[in-house]
């Protein structure tokens, strides 16, 4: 009995052990039989195998006369093998080494086998082991090691140049001579050891890595290794349902076990299922430009633009094309390497291309980067390092951009290289063929590179003109052959502007400073782990990830050597270009009559309608700097056209403008530049000083008989001009008579009378079109004009009175906002004045000298390209037989008319004719297709400085009134004020799942949380929900935006987390439950707020924050704020009625608050929620500030003055 009460007391004593056991800890005996049961088959397989090792060596034996010394390790590193072997003897872990088999492969060569069938055994063999490894979960292979496959000295040697030509001919004024592609022995030969980790280093780090993963409770295996010249990828392969986030997690734990300076994380490698951890090598390895210029990879690329970047992570090198690009972005911090990638990307094409071939145009603000390239044949220009001039070299760049597609129009081909292509043919034809001479063609072009090495210093000093020339560059210069390649230290928002960035898919980012500075160059974060001097990653625009590179080195004593070698060759072959600003003194040489310019035309205008001229006036209407303004203003005096000078002012015109514009003579140009001005009565009597100056500048070889008629027409004018109603004032000027905004898909005007169309119906299509490029940040909703036929027209009814002295409506102005889709191959028509007149359409949009302009009778002004809009203007003055052009508010030119009553004139609203729109008279066929957002006319021709406030188009259209006031309001209200989740305005907040039971209400005195702006404030007290459990809001809001849900609302709220969740993802709301409950509004990793790997601002621990989200899915835009401060703004990979949509009220299905369908929560505080029926504005939500005890309050609308709050 006593036996039998110690043994109880054992069992007892056993059975509380053990219970205690599995309740404090996560033992399971499940797994300790599991692991005994796999220490057993460890046993059995290192028997197995050491057998099968045994019976080879023996047969080798058999086969060998005399024994052999015991061979090393297989050496996977080749010519770069360290003296420390991989693995030492033996077994480790139960575990068969891999290079168990480099043994055997290294004994079986003594049969005398073929050395081909050597390797199919040995390949046989491996399958064998590889499907026991897979059988024998505990005995994985051993990791596969790549390293880099670097050209041998001397194979580097054999390569003298990078192209398989080593001369070319090259033309230097009327000379041809032959041009030296410069020797890759100018650049220094590269070491040929390899200083990549060792073998023990590499077992080591693996060893870590999956230890600290196992710490973690993630299981994964390195599979493959590859070594590179500064860093070492361990690929990953993680076991079946272990998730890469929880990986991506460890990137710091990693980096302080395995000691680096950092460490980056691909998840996944693209297009492979494993995880890459990049890790620091201990010793860098410079990656010479020798290196990559003399590899196989760079003499594949038949381009004159082909550039060495540096080499991948596995030593590879890494070569690109410019002209594929077509443009590039480098950016990154002091220090990173960039100016060193600038330099390589410049030698690179300097040791490809020929002064005829490749020529730069170089900005250098800093003064010191790129002043070794100084003079050298390859240059248009010397360097520019002042930064207005750099805003000037810009502007000519885009000149010279269009004067190449007028070229390339001429030629009849659609990009430089088929122009080069023809331009060779043409050269071998004979003299007699004369293409060339004919089309008055520059003959061949070549392919001009814009570096600019800081963009900052051009972006602070000129912004807009920067900004608006790079834009129209990186869209246009392309097919041209212009490329850019801009380089910045000061990767912000307000330098890599959106414009800039939407422009440049290609970007390298080199080590930056934080996060945010790595998603404003490449979109997403890993530039900020980079370990700098030469660093970098590459996107080249089309991958989803980018490439891990290390830049070429080149120092400056190569570039030196390669400077000289050129400049030795030839002398520097600068085009005759001025980049001087207009504000600097000598910019531009003085104009003379045969230089009249559309600037000096357009300030002639400007000058007539205002009655005088200021210097000031003509900075700001033509935006132009004080010293060119000046020197126009002098030309105006010295040519009379203006009284003399009084301080800024040089005071009222002294005669009117009948002075030619093109200085040749026709008998009806004295009548014809008749103009009245404000201030002229009719009994002023003009002075002629001005006919007699163009009179004394007439050419010499004019024809006599011309002079004589030209002083007869002024004799004529003298006693005509004084009685003509040119010189009366016209009243009741400015009435809008016709409006059309085509947003309700009809004819129907907002003024006036409703277009009609005659003729066939189906010409015409209403609605947004998706090619069409947006509007003001929207796609508008537009009429779709195809090209009429004979007999199909729009009617439009001016709704005017007679005015100008005639019968008829001899003054007017025409309006459109208008986007045409492709150049024109013939005339567009815009208007025709008179039904019954069949012999010409009295404007049109048409192409001249490779531009389509707006005119008639072959004066077509401005350019009007292609897939953008703009607000096309006509003022008609017939009293002053003048119609003026204008595109976005700016004048860009004059043509005469026939009088007053004449051809120009409208049918008067008493007369009841319409004019037509968009079609020609039946015997030509004018008519093109265009997309016309909004159309308007005005009783009167409008002055310069009126249609320049009119501006450019617009997506609420033209004259579109006051507008109405924002139907914004709250819809839902939450302050847990009553300790539970009822609303102060609208439904009730609920619960799913089991939320009910976890949520805690109180006071944050009670909780013992930070109180809000000093005062204590009743809150609601969540877990780390994980879905279906969550808050639900039904927010009461209709379907808006356009579509079927709810596109536009804004969510606000006061929350707080403590330490526990710092850096972790913590889900703020999922719109409903049709993405697998899976989240679509988080805090980031980082702390920012969003979504989709972008995150902004910061959230930190134990601090109220009010958060607001403003979501526009119209234009597939969340706007984030913190504070009433906007922090960051992101594209949503959906749009209308897509994921970030909620139902509508009818639909009862609500959004759900802090809950995620895997975890990716974290417990807090909330104080107020509120939901509004409208996306907010910037300005409307600064008007929410920050957290308050009180909580957020009804939303209470401001004012609306004008369109843009919408």
């Amino acid at each position: 009995m006593l036996r039998f009460g110690r043994i109880g007391a054992y069992v007892v004593l056993s059975t509380l052990i053990t219970l205690t056991l599995l309740l404090t800890t996560d033992f399971l005996f499940a797994n300790f039989f599991q692991w005994i049961s796999r220490r057993i088959s460890a046993i059995h397989s290192w028997w197995t195998s050491r057998a099968w090792v045994a019976e080879f060596e023996d047969i080798s034996d058999s086969f060998e006369p005399q024994p052999e010394p015991e061979p090393e390790p297989e050496d996977l590193y080749g010519e770069h093998s360290q003296p420390a072997p991989l693995f030492g003897g033996g077994f480790q872990d139960g575990r068969i080494p891999a290079l168990g088999l480099s043994g055997i492969r290294e004994k079986l060569p003594v049969l005398q086998v073929d050395e081909d069938e050597s390797d199919i055994d040995s390949n046989l063999f491996e399958d064998e082991l590889d499907e026991e490894a897979e059988i024998e979960e505990e005995a994985p292979r051993e990791p596969r090691i790549y390293t880099p496959e670097d050209y041998t000295l001397k194979e580097i040697q054999k390569q003298k140049t990078v192209s398989k030509r080593t001369e070319a001919i090259v033309e230097i004024g009327e000379e041809r001579k032959p041009y030296q592609l410069p020797s890759l022995d100018l650049l220094d030969m590269p070491s040929e050891t390899f200083n990549g980790p060792d073998k023990e280093e590499i077992h080591a780090n693996k060893e870590i890595l999956e230890k600290t993963l196992d710490q973690f409770n993630i299981s994964a295996r390195v599979v493959e290794v590859h070594c590179g010249p500064v860093v070492t990828r361990y690929d990953l392969k993680p076991a079946p349902g272990v998730k890469v986030r929880g990986i991506t997690n460890l990137q710091d734990d990693l980096a302080l076990a395995l000691q680096a300076y950092s460490v980056r994380i691909i998840a996944p490698v693209p297009g492979r299922n494993v995880v890459g951890i990049e890790i620091p090598n201990r010793y860098r390895q410079d990656v010479l430009l020798r290196e990559v210029l003399a590899s196989q990879q760079y003499r594949m690329l038949d381009s004159r633009l082909t550039f060495a970047i540096g080499k991948t992570i596995s030593g590879e090198p890494y070569v690109a094309d410019l002209t594929r690009m077509p443009h590039l972005l480098v950016a990154g911090s002091t220090g990173s390497g960039k100016s060193v990638g600038v330099n390589s990307l410049i030698a690179s094409l300097l040791f490809n291309s020929t002064p005829q071939e490749v020529r730069f145009l170089m900005v250098d603000p800093k003064r010191v980067e790129l002043s070794l390239y100084q003079d050298i044949p390859h240059l248009l220009a010397p360097v520019v390092t002042d930064p207005k001039r750099a805003a000037v070299a810009l502007k000519w760049a885009v000149d010279e951009m269009e004067s190449r597609y007028r070229y390339l129009s001429k030629a009849g081909v659609r990009d430089i290289k088929e122009y080069n292509e023809r331009m060779r043919e043409w050269s071998k034809r004979s003299l007699a063929d004369g293409n060339k001479e004919e089309l008055s063609l520059p003959g061949f072009l070549p392919y001009i590179v814009i570096i600019i090495d800081e963009l900052a210093d051009l972006m602070m000093i000129a912004r807009a003109e920067v900004e608006t020339n790079i834009a129209r560059l990186a869209q246009m210069a392309r097919a041209v052959g212009m490329h850019l390649v801009l380089a910045t230290q000061r990767p912000s928002v307000n330098i890599l502007t959106g414009v800039i960035k939407a422009n440049f898919p290609a970007r390298i980012a080199f080590k930056v400073a934080q996060i945010n500075d790595s998603r404003v160059i490449i979109d997403q974060k890993g530039a900020e782990s980079l370990l700098g001097m030469g660093d970098m990653l590459f996107d080249a625009g089309h991958a989803s990830k980018p490439v891990r590179l290390q830049g070429c080195y080149v120092s400056t004593a190569e570039i030196d050597r390669l400077v000289k070698f050129i400049k030795a060759q030839q002398p520097p072959d600068y085009l005759d270009i001025d980049f001087a600003p207009d504000d600097e003194p000598g910019s531009d040489s003085s104009y003379n009559d045969s230089e009249l310019d559309g600037m000096y035309l357009a300030a002639v205008d400007i000058v007539m309608e205002a009655g005088q001229a200021s210097t000031s006036l003509l900075q700001r209407r033509l935006k132009i700097g004080y010293g060119r303004a000046a020197r126009i203003l002098d030309i105006m005096h010295e040519r009379g056209l203006i009284g003399p000078s009084r301080g800024a002012n040089l005071g009222k015109l002294s005669y009117n403008d009948i002075i030619s514009r093109d200085l040749t003579f026709s008998f009806s140009q004295p009548v014809k530049k008749i103009r009245r001005f404000p201030g002229f009565g009719a009994s002023s009597v003009p002075d002629f000083s001005g006919c007699v100056l163009h009179y004394i500048l007439m050419e010499e070889e004019e024809l006599a008989v011309q002079k004589v008629l030209y002083l007869l027409s002024i004799l004529f004018l003298l006693v005509f001009l004084p009685a003509h109603s040119a010189f009366a004032e016209v009243p009741g000027c400015g009435n809008v008579t016709g409006v059309w905004n085509f947003n309700e898909g009809d004819f129907s005007a907002t003024i006036g009378a409703d277009l009609m169309m005659v003729g066939n119906l189906n010409l015409n299509q209403f609605g947004q079109f998706g090619f069409m490029p947006p509007l003001g940040g929207s796609t508008p909703k537009v009429v779709r004009v195809f090209a009429y036929g004979p007999g199909d027209y729009l009617e439009m009814r001016p709704n005017i009175s007679a005015n100008g002295g005639g019968a008829y409506v001899n003054q007017y102005t025409l309006v459109m906002d208008a986007i045409y889709a492709e150049r024109l191959s013939v005339p567009a028509a815009i208007y025709q004045t008179n039904p019954s007149n069949n012999n010409a359409v009295e404007c049109l949009v048409s192409t001249q000298e490779g531009n389509d302009g707006i005119g008639f009778d072959g004066q077509y002004d401005g350019d009007i390209e292609p897939l953008v809009w703009y607000r096309i203007g006509i003022v008609v003055d017939t009293v002053a037989n003048t119609m003026s052009k204008y595109i976005d508010g700016s004048l860009v030119g004059v043509q005469a008319l026939d009088g007053v009553d004449g051809r120009w004139s409208l049918y008067t609203a008493e007369q009841g004719q319409p004019t037509l729109l968009f079609t020609s008279p039946n015997n030509l066929q004018e008519t093109r297709e265009v997309y016309v957002n909004s159309l308007a006319i005005v009783d009167c021709a409008m002055s310069a400085e009126d249609m320049a406030e009119l501006g450019g188009p617009s997506p609420q259209g033209l004259f579109p009134g006051p507008p109405p006031p924002r139907e914004c309001v709250t819809t839902g209200l939450w302050d847990f004020n009553q300790g539970d989740l009822t609303a102060s305005v609208g439904t009730d907040m609920g619960t799913t799942g089991e939320a009910e039971f976890t949520i805690q209400f109180g006071t944050t005195t009670q909780f013992g949380i930070p109180d809000i702006q000093g005062q204590p404030a009743s809150v609601l007290s969540f877990p780390n929900f994980i879905a279906p459990d969550g808050l639900t809001v039904f927010h009461g809001i209709d379907a808006n935006g356009g579509g079927l849900y709810v596109n536009q609302y804004t969510l606000v709220m006061d929350v707080l987390w403590n330490a526990d969740f710092n850096n972790m993802y913590r889900c703020l709301m999922q719109t409903d439950d049709r993405v697998s409950n899976d989240g679509d509004l988080f805090v980031g990793e980082n702390n920012g707020v969003g979504v989709s790997g972008q995150y902004d601002g910061e959230i930190l621990p134990d601090t109220w924050y009010r958060l607001a989200f403003s979501f526009d899915l119209v234009q597939a835009r969340l706007d984030k704020y913190i504070n009433g401060v906007l922090v960051g703004t992101q594209t949503l990979s959906s749009g209308l009625d897509g994921r970030w949509s909620l139902y509508t009220a009818l639909e009862n299905r609500p959004l759900i608050l802090f809950a995620d369908n895997d975890g990716e929560t974290g417990s807090g505080y909330v104080n107020s929620v509120s939901i509004i029926s409208c996306a907010l504005t910037a300005s409307e939500i600064a008007t929410f500030g920050g957290p308050t005890a009180a909580g957020i309050g009804v939303y209470t609308p401001l004012a609306v003055t004008n369109w843009s709050q919408y």
